[in-house]
């Protein structure tokens, strides 16, 4: 009976596995490898090496305890190494399954935000695979989107006759000094404040002689 239950297990028959392993039980109530089998059944495991695979704790089931209980210390020595096993395997599966959902954040982003979420997932599994050499990369991506954005930003208003807009660009571009020609353009955008600011004293000393011009005028007549 014990051997059929164990056939109807590799061909995954879970029901007649089941029925079998209690037939045994009838005729034996503290036959353990009967107990194993009905463990087996439960995880839905073909052979008992797989126990060690299962997709849950197996250790708090009434079969396993049952199984240590009458089987003594060989078998539970051995139900034991699978339920470590098993924790070991369902760590690693989750590991993997984060693993997996950084890697498609990491492809799916497109800003500094996105690529700052991915690294914080690859942070939760730093040892698992190559996730530390991806979080670097996700962070070294942020940081690239962070100074284009600067860029950009600043870029957008050279063209601009405000001194002050002009001033600012140039210190947003004086943050990423090192990024693209931002050395280029701070000079740009000290000719152009310079230029600006020569043109309006330029303007102002104009302004200043009609302003006296039109005095005289007046006081003249």
């Amino acid at each position: 009976l014990l051997t059929r239950a164990y056939m109807f297990l590799e061909d995954g028959d879970w029901a007649s596995a089941d029925e079998y392993c209690n037939k045994v039980l009838d005729l034996q109530p503290e036959c353990a490898e009967a107990y194993i089998g009905l463990l087996m059944v439960e995880t839905k495991t073909h052979r008992e090496a797989d126990l060690s695979r299962s997709p849950e704790p197996i250790s708090g089931k009434s079969n396993f305890i049952k199984a240590c209980r009458f089987g003594g210390s060989e078998v539970s020595e051995r139900l034991d190494g699978y339920h470590r096993a098993t924790l070991e395997y369902m760590e690693e599966q989750k590991a993997e399954k984060a693993y997996e959902a950084a890697c498609r954040a990491m492809r799916a982003a497109k800003t500094e935000a996105e690529w700052k979420a991915a690294a914080v997932q690859f942070e939760k599994i730093p040892s698992y695979k190559d996730a530390g050499e991806k979080r670097a990369e996700c962070l070294r991506q942020a940081e690239i989107f962070r100074k284009d954005e600067i860029y950009r930003s600043a870029s957008s208003v050279l063209n601009t006759k405000i001194i002050l807009r002009l001033e600012t660009a140039k210190k947003k571009f004086e943050t990423i000094r090192d990024y693209k020609d931002s050395e280029a353009k701070i000079a740009e955008c000290e000719r152009k404040i310079e230029a600006l600011t020569h043109m309006a004293e330029e303007e102002r000393r104009v302004a200043e002689q009609k302003m006296k011009r039109k005095k005289w005028l007046a006081a003249a007549t």
